[in-house]
């Protein structure tokens, strides 16, 4: 997996997740000193009310009002008695830790601004539909459950909207200060999946005891030993020779071989030399149970009941894209018109060619390799399992597109390396995220201008 979507794995909140819903829209600017009138039942906004809405803090050249603060804690509030295990701070200090929230958010958004970080509507809509997945609902009774929550889905889209650009402003900060280098990933990968699942294809040479030898003794058998490993290294002769020829152990006379081991299987003397070698790499001699020892790693391997498979699927398509001057209807006939062009006997590479929207893989054919699922839109994800193989789709809706879908085969691909390795530099860099973003959080603080108008909002002095 790639450092950015890892960050992104390990920074995202459970803000987008349905029952954490609590950042505000973004905050008007200081011109904007009018705002609705609340309901004090609700705290959302009157129609056609309009009063002066206070300011209770000034976030380099935008205001955070009352109204604003009040809707966030009323918000916080409810979430907060939907969980027994968390008790309530008082009205007071419930909003001075609300209005905090409020101010990073605000410095976080103008910062994002500045760099010129946007979210596309595609994103937003892909990230609405994996909590809908997680939380096993549907888009109606996401919306239902807001509406019941007297929240708008037009709001807790841009929640979602704005969760994702500061989402992006993290990984663009964060990434430059967290470093996981390749050996905390391997230590990682041998401590939590290598234990019980990965086998070892390990020989051994064994030379003679040290008990009852003189140090001088000692030090000629370790001088052999070193000179029987750099014989095999300059190919002199092979392991296998080797131990044939110096071991003293019993498996000598097969070459050293110990057969293929887990690590719990192999002798406890070999367990954390063998974890550091490479394939193909011999260690260096080591005094074990009054011996000295050499050992090299043949081989590793990963059973099959113990390896991560994903679903791979070879793809074409034809993208149409919606527009000012494409609608719906007209991108769905047009669409249609192609289908029947095929029916006809013409080919789906030359139509994608000259009609298709998806500039990535147009000089393809529309051809767009073996993918993955996972990476794709949900809605395209769905057409392809649905998909017969060699056949073409109907029209579908890809958020702000029309698709036709080939479908021209499907595979298991064997991923175990990179999915440990994802899920490695995913627990990594979540051990070490969590304080370099309190860090993150602070000098964006230190380089904002930020005033509390309301004096008794102010967190107390420690």
């Amino acid at each position: 997996m790639h450092l950015r979507s890892t960050l992104k794995l390990v920074l995202c909140t459970s803000s987008l997740v349905l029952s954490t819903y609590t950042f505000a829209d973004t905050p008007p600017t200081l011109l904007q000193k009018t705002n609705l009138q609340t309901d004090p039942a609700t705290k959302h906004p009157i129609k056609g009310k309009h009063l002066i809405n206070k300011i209770v803090a000034i976030v380099n050249d935008q205001a955070i009002t009352l109204d604003q603060l009040n809707i966030e804690v009323a918000k916080t509030k409810a979430q907060l008695e939907g969980n027994p295990n968390v008790q309530i701070p008082d009205q007071l200090n419930l909003q001075r830790q609300v209005l905090q929230q409020l101010i990073n958010q605000t410095i976080a958004l103008q910062m994002a601004k500045r760099q010129g970080i946007m979210v596309t509507d595609d994103e937003v809509n892909t990230s609405i539909a994996e909590v809908t997945m997680q939380n096993g609902i549907t888009m109606e009774q996401l919306k239902q459950k807001l509406k019941d929550a007297h929240l708008a889905f037009s709001d807790y889209y841009q929640t979602v909207k704005d969760q994702l650009i500061i989402n992006k402003l993290q990984q663009r900060a964060i990434a430059n200060k967290l470093y996981i280098s390749p050996t905390e990933i391997d230590k990682y990968i041998k401590k939590h999946f290598n234990n019980h699942q990965t086998e070892y294809d390990v020989q051994n040479i064994v030379l003679s005891s040290l008990d009852n030898r003189t140090s001088q003794d000692e030090d000629h058998i370790i001088i052999q030993a070193n000179k029987i490993v750099q014989s095999i290294i300059e190919g002199k002769m092979s392991f296998s020779e080797a131990a044939k020829k110096y071991s003293q152990a019993g498996n000598a006379n097969s070459g050293g071989e110990l057969g293929w081991k887990t690590l719990n299987e192999l002798p406890v003397i070999y367990r954390d030399k063998v974890e550091t070698l490479q394939k193909g790499e011999i260690s260096q001699p080591f005094i074990a149970n009054g011996s000295v020892q050499i050992i090299k790693l043949i081989d590793s391997r990963v059973p099959d009941n113990a390896k991560h498979f994903i679903e791979k699927y070879h793809v074409k398509q034809i993208v149409i894209n919606l527009s000012p001057v494409v609608n719906d209807n007209e991108a769905k006939a047009k669409l249609i018109r192609i289908l029947n062009a095929i029916d006809n006997g013409q080919s789906f590479a030359d139509l994608a060619k000259a009609n298709s929207d998806a500039t990535n893989n147009i000089e393809q054919g529309g051809d767009m390799g073996w993918i993955s699922l996972s990476t794709q839109a949900p809605a395209f994800a769905q057409a392809v399992k649905n998909a017969t193989v060699n056949k073409v789709s109907q029209p579908f809706k890809v958020n702000n597109s029309w698709q036709i879908i080939e479908v021209l085969g499907e595979r298991k691909e064997d991923d175990t390396e990179a999915y440990r390795k994802e899920q490695a530099m995913m627990a990594l860099f979540n051990e070490n995220a969590q304080q370099a973003l309190k860090t993150w959080i602070l000098s964006l603080r230190d380089s904002a201008y930020v005033e509390i108008v309301e004096h008794n909002l102010n967190l107390p002095e420690e």
